[in-house]
C-alpha cells in the first residue's frame, strides 16, 4: 500500500510509490490541475530568472517532468535527463533503488512532492534550509523544496489530517517522527517558520484554472 510505504518507511523495492506518482502525473483526473499549478509557479520563478517559455517549451518541460517520475531505470531510457536552466541551480531528490540494486532512477523535483501528496491524500511538510552552501559556508544556490504541500483539489474529508514530516538536507530526505512519551500532553508541535522566523511557504497554492 502506497501510504504504508511512506508512513512506515518500508523500502519501496517494487516502486509502488513511483508507479503511482507517474500515473497521477500522466493519466489521472488530477493531471491537468497539477500541470496548471506547476506552470503558474514555474512562470513566477522563470520571471525572476529572466526566462520566458513559449508553448512548445512549456509542453517539453512538462513532458520531462512526467518522464522523471517513470519507474523505468534511467539506463533503459533513450531520452536525456532533464536539465532546465533553473533546476540546474537547485538540489534534487536522491535516486531511488528497486529490486535491481544497480538500477538508478531520475531525481525528482518539487512538483513531484506535490503529486505525492495527492497520491497519499495527506499534507506533506518539508523542513529545509533555503540556501545550498559549500564546505566553507558560501552560498551556492537556492533550495526551494521547503514548504507545505497540500492535496488542495481533493475534498478534505477524503484526506488524512496528520501530515507527513520530512527534513531535506544534503540532497536527501529524512522522515521526522515524534518521540514516545508517557503522555501526549502537550501534543507534538511543528513550527511553521524557518530559522529567520519567516513562515514557510505553501507550495503550488494557485490553480489559475482555464487561463492556461
Amino acid at each position: 500500500h502506497a501510504a504504508s510505504l511512506a508512513i512506515w518507511g518500508f523500502h519501496d523495492r517494487r516502486l509502488t510509490l513511483r508507479k503511482a506518482l507517474h500515473k497521477i502525473l500522466s493519466e489521472s483526473e488530477y493531471q491537468k490541475v497539477l500541470w496548471r499549478r506547476w506552470r503558474f509557479q514555474q512562470t513566477r520563478m522563470n520571471r525572476e530568472a529572466g526566462l520566458i517559455f513559449n508553448e512548445t517549451e512549456w509542453a517539453k518541460e512538462w513532458d520531462e517532468i512526467v518522464a522523471l517520475a517513470s519507474p523505468e531505470p534511467r539506463n533503459n531510457k533513450n531520452s536525456a535527463r532533464r536539465r532546465s536552466m533553473i533546476m540546474e541551480r537547485q538540489s534534487s531528490l536522491s535516486c531511488a533503488e528497486s529490486i535491481d540494486a544497480n538500477a538508478t532512477y531520475d531525481s525528482l523535483e518539487e512538483i513531484h512532492v506535490l503529486a505525492l501528496s495527492y497520491v497519499l491524500r495527506r499534507p506533506i511538510i518539508v523542513i529545509s534550509d533555503n540556501i545550498l552552501r559549500d564546505i566553507n559556508g558560501e552560498a551556492l544556490a537556492p533550495i526551494t523544496f521547503g514548504g507545505i504541500y497540500l492535496p488542495l483539489d481533493i475534498p478534505p474529508m477524503e484526506c488524512h489530517k496528520i501530515p507527513l514530516l520530512l527534513a531535506y538536507d544534503m540532497a536527501h530526505f529524512s522522515a521526522l517522527v515524534t518521540m514516545e512519551t508517557v503522555n501526549e500532553i502537550p501534543p507534538a508541535l511543528v513550527p511553521m517558520i524557518d530559522n529567520e522566523n519567516i513562515l514557510i511557504p505553501i507550495q503550488y497554492p494557485i490553480d489559475p484554472g482555464a487561463l492556461i
